[in-house]
């Protein structure tokens, strides 16, 4: 049996991306055979409820409206004729497709053998103390939320003699050592060193890891390239979860910005 923490930037992750229901059936069927428990902190599920409508279903619908549109613009451009496209029919295909993912997480998040855990005086007391001596994830930036759901899930984990446990999030920048982002952080890693600990920033390789070659090799690949856009081209920094913002061509396009030096990676997709 391993103990799983799945981060809230996964689980939005993987509702990005319909591909991803290869990822998330697999690890219902773990969780579903008892091969994994899933250890989830409360701060993590209201995070999930919190954006799962907009981070996947909105980000779904504005994203089909943009390539609709991306594609009668080339039509028009080159003079050629096309059928009609049944945008509203693309459009509820797309929107049942989003509110199936999000079912299928929310599954993952409410599934019998899930333990969603709540954060106490303790911990909260301890993520002070790690801010104020600048311990990761809190070495950076203001990260009380990220620290809170690293302590609680291992005060848990070491409470119960929960073992080995798997923390999987794919913001490496706060987690991971700088020089190797797939190591964890010296600090917590020295605060797990009483059970088997392992991170991984790739859910696709910590999947393989607890049973080989159950995620494709090029699924894997796809998540550490999606996973390289979200860093910064100027600092290296984390860039966030992305928004539409104003365009220097014109219009609206999704777009990442770094948290630290506030440079903007422009995908070149459009909103209508």
């Amino acid at each position: 049996m391993y103990y799983v923490t799945l981060d809230t930037c996964v689980l939005i992750d993987l509702g990005k991306n319909f591909r991803n229901i290869e990822i998330i059936r697999s690890l219902r069927k773990l969780i579903d055979q008892e091969q994994i428990t899933l250890i989830i902190p409360k701060i993590i599920q209201e995070e999930w409820d919190k954006h799962k409508t907009d981070k996947i279903y909105n980000y779904h619908l504005e994203s089909i409206r943009s390539k609709i549109r991306n594609y009668k613009d080339i039509i028009h451009l080159s003079g050629q004729m096309c059928d009609a496209i049944e945008d509203n029919e693309i459009e509820q295909l797309i929107q049942r497709k989003a509110i199936s993912i999000i079912n299928e997480i929310d599954a993952l998040l409410e599934h019998s053998n899930t333990k969603v855990i709540t954060i106490n005086n303790e911990v909260k007391l301890q993520s002070i103390d790690w801010a104020v001596l600048n311990k990761a994830p809190m070495h950076k930036k203001n990260s009380m939320k990220d620290t809170l759901i690293i302590l609680s899930s291992l005060y848990y984990t070491k409470s119960h003699r929960l073992s080995p446990y798997i923390f999987i999030s794919s913001n490496y920048k706060d987690f991971a050592n700088e020089a190797d982002k797939k190591a964890i952080h010296s600090d917590i890693e020295e605060l797990a060193s009483e059970i088997e600990f392992m991170y991984f920033s790739n859910i696709g390789e910590a999947l393989n890891h607890i049973e080989a070659g159950l995620i494709s090799d090029e699924l894997v690949q796809q998540i550490e390239l999606d996973s390289s856009v979200r860093k910064c081209y100027e600092c290296g920094a984390t860039m966030n979860e992305g928004s539409w913002r104003p365009s220097r061509y014109g219009g609206l396009t999704w777009q990442y910005t770094c948290y630290s030096c506030g440079a903007r990676y422009d995908t070149g997709e459009f909103w209508i």
